[in-house]
């Protein structure tokens, strides 16, 4: 099954178990919103795809939003023991990296499609993709400052 039909019939990665399994999901929506995009790309240039170097940086963008994420939160996950501070800084990020590959894929979408309303559809898709919240990144800031504070300026 591909991402577009996984799109299509509302079967998108489910969140799991654990302290940072939101986050462990945001990776993978990540990566969908990277083979979306890149795919619509390719079915309207095809080869021509090398010479649109906005649709490329674009889809780079994501590409390195999807693997920084995924990392990050599978290091994090193979601590030894739990840090409430490395999960903030990862929490914190995961929804800062979420956001910057959901905006990379829609300026790909607007820069790939030319008919205004395939174009609203494709980003109704993405809308899909897309993990909106709630958030709270105060929380995240706090508990990150906190331990700078306490530790003269060092994170870890």
């Amino acid at each position: 099954q591909t991402v577009a039909e996984s799109v299509e019939r509302n079967e998108l990665p489910l969140m799991g178990q654990g302290a940072l399994a939101r986050q462990a999901r945001m990776a993978e929506l990540n990566k969908y919103l990277m083979v979306y995009a890149m795919r619509v790309a390719v079915e309207t240039y095809g080869p021509e795809l090398s010479e649109h170097q906005e649709v490329l940086g674009a889809l780079a963008d994501i590409a390195i939003e999807a693997y920084a994420l995924d990392s990050v939160v599978a290091r994090t996950m193979q601590l030894k023991k739990p840090d409430p501070v490395a999960d903030a800084c990862v929490q914190l990020y995961a929804i800062e990296s979420h956001d910057r590959a959901y905006d990379r894929a829609k300026r790909a979408i607007h820069a790939t499609v030319a008919d205004a309303s395939a174009s609203s559809a494709h980003v109704a898709n993405l809308r899909k993709m897309y993990d909106e919240g709630p958030w709270t990144p105060t929380v995240y800031r706090e508990v990150i400052m906190t331990r700078v504070l306490e530790r003269d300026g060092a994170l870890f």
